[in-house]
């Protein structure tokens, strides 16, 4: 679900980020909107595609980025997870 991001450091089993992060949800049917959250607290809803988040706070350490998606019926059709390290 989840594009690439800029500025992403390469480590085996390990994303790290450095400065701003662009996270992309792409779903495989047609979608009504997509919820991001980071570290369980929602952080915005994007109701139009391209389904885009811009995380350009100031960020540092270990943090859990998460999409919920959901189908044109307004139905839960997804969800995708995953660990960064960000600084700054």
């Amino acid at each position: 679900m989840f594009g690439e991001q800029r500025n992403q450091l390469k480590f085996p089993g390990r994303k790290v980020i450095l400065g701003d992060i662009e996270v992309i949800a792409v779903g495989i049917e047609p979608l009504s909107h997509v919820d991001f959250y980071l570290n369980n607290k929602l952080v915005i809803s994007d109701d139009s595609e391209p389904f885009v988040w811009d995380w350009t706070t100031f960020g540092f350490g270990k943090n859990k980025v998460a999409a919920e998606a959901y189908d044109n019926t307004r139905e839960f059709a997804g969800r995708d997870t995953f660990i960064v390290w960000k600084f700054l």
